[in-house]
């Protein structure tokens, strides 16, 4: 099996961040990378991708200064033909142009299958909705965190198709690509991300809190089981170190850890917020079935969890904006322990207007 490996060290201010020796990434492979938050696979990565700034940080890969390595043929075959989606994407949208235009600038351009990804990313909106979507100027609260991710995603596809047989050669870096993404979402995109690594047999490495993605690659890929590599980095007696993750030692642990759950008794009422807000010219609408014809409100009880799912982009940080007073609605109601109250637009944009309290 072909790798490639890296010794990497970056340093900020006197301070080492990073030092691992032997970060290795199968070529030709999907490399699955797991590990404690702020323990550094997002740092190695940009390093390796040539995003880091050497004017801020101090980086030597292999020996060598980050000066050498940003002129390497290596990396300049990785900007050519590969991609890098980013964990936080809102930073790397372009407000200056629209979500339809940065899917298609560049070698973007070239992608024969940019609609069909559009169209698999965004299932289940209808075509109205997608294009709003492609014509908004990325700001904060439009699109969603889940959006963005999306976005980003349906550009490394795009940019897979456009370097078709070229991408073996290249590296694909999806970091955090799925955190702000429903289950059904998350499957779609691996699904297509599996689709994609069958067709061109490009390296990808796909950086993940998310365990769950290893019952649903060792289940419905199995014929390609020996190219998906799973890692995990960790702290060892201080030192970065790059292990091997066993999928069947997981899946194993997390069946003996799973038992029938009980529902949970009724307690006090703490919050309850109603369907039929209004903000971003979209009603929200809460339910317990998809076609929403049980309308009821999102009612919070003391001791309790509950779980409130749906796909992305369709309102579920609004709405705890909204509750937590961080957002402003057309109209809004609901009850937070002993107070009530029902607003209207006049009242949320601050005018002097009283209104009733329901």
């Amino acid at each position: 099996m072909n790798e490639r490996r890296y010794n990497i060290r970056i340093a900020a201010g006197g301070r080492e961040l990073v030092a691992i020796d032997d970060f290795r990434i199968a070529q030709s492979s999907l490399t699955v990378l797991f590990g404690e938050s702020g323990i550094g696979k997002s740092l190695i990565s940009l390093a390796i991708g040539g995003l880091l700034d050497p004017d801020d940080l101090k980086i030597h890969i292999d020996g060598t200064s980050y000066g050498t390595y940003l002129a390497s043929q290596e990396l300049a075959a990785i900007r050519d033909n590969g991609f890098f989606v980013f964990q936080e994407p809102s930073s790397h949208l372009n407000p200056l142009l629209t979500v339809r235009e940065q899917l298609s600038e560049g070698s973007l351009g070239r992608a024969h299958e940019g609609n069909e990804i559009v169209r698999r990313l965004w299932q289940g909106a209808s075509s109205g909705e997608v294009e709003k979507i492609l014509d908004v100027y990325p700001k904060p609260f439009r699109p969603s965190g889940g959006e963005k991710q999306r976005i980003l995603s349906a550009m490394a596809f795009k940019k897979m198709d456009a370097v078709g047989a070229e991408a073996a050669g290249s590296l694909f870096v999806f970091d955090e690509p799925t955190g702000n993404l429903d289950n059904r979402m998350r499957d779609e995109f691996l699904d297509m991300l599996v689709e994609n690594f069958r067709r061109r047999q490009m390296t990808i490495l796909l950086i993940t809190h998310d365990y769950s993605m290893i019952s649903r690659l060792t289940k419905e890929y199995p014929k390609i089981a020996e190219r998906i590599f799973y890692k995990e980095l960790l702290l060892d007696h201080g030192r970065l170190r790059l292990r091997d993750f066993l999928p069947r030692e997981y899946l194993s642990w997390l069946g003996s850890r799973m038992k029938p759950s009980s529902r949970p008794a009724k307690g006090e009422t703490i919050a309850e917020f109603w369907s039929g807000a209004r903000v971003f010219g979209r009603d929200l609408v809460i339910s317990r079935d998809r076609q929403a014809k049980e309308v009821e409100p999102l009612t919070i009880r003391k001791g309790t969890m509950t779980y409130l799912k749906a796909p992305s982009g369709t309102g579920k940080t609004t709405i705890l904006k909204l509750m937590m007073g961080l957002l402003k609605a057309d109209r809004m109601k609901m009850r937070l322990g002993g107070a009530s109250s029902r607003r209207k637009l006049r009242e949320m944009s601050g005018n002097n207007k009283s209104g009733g309290a329901a």
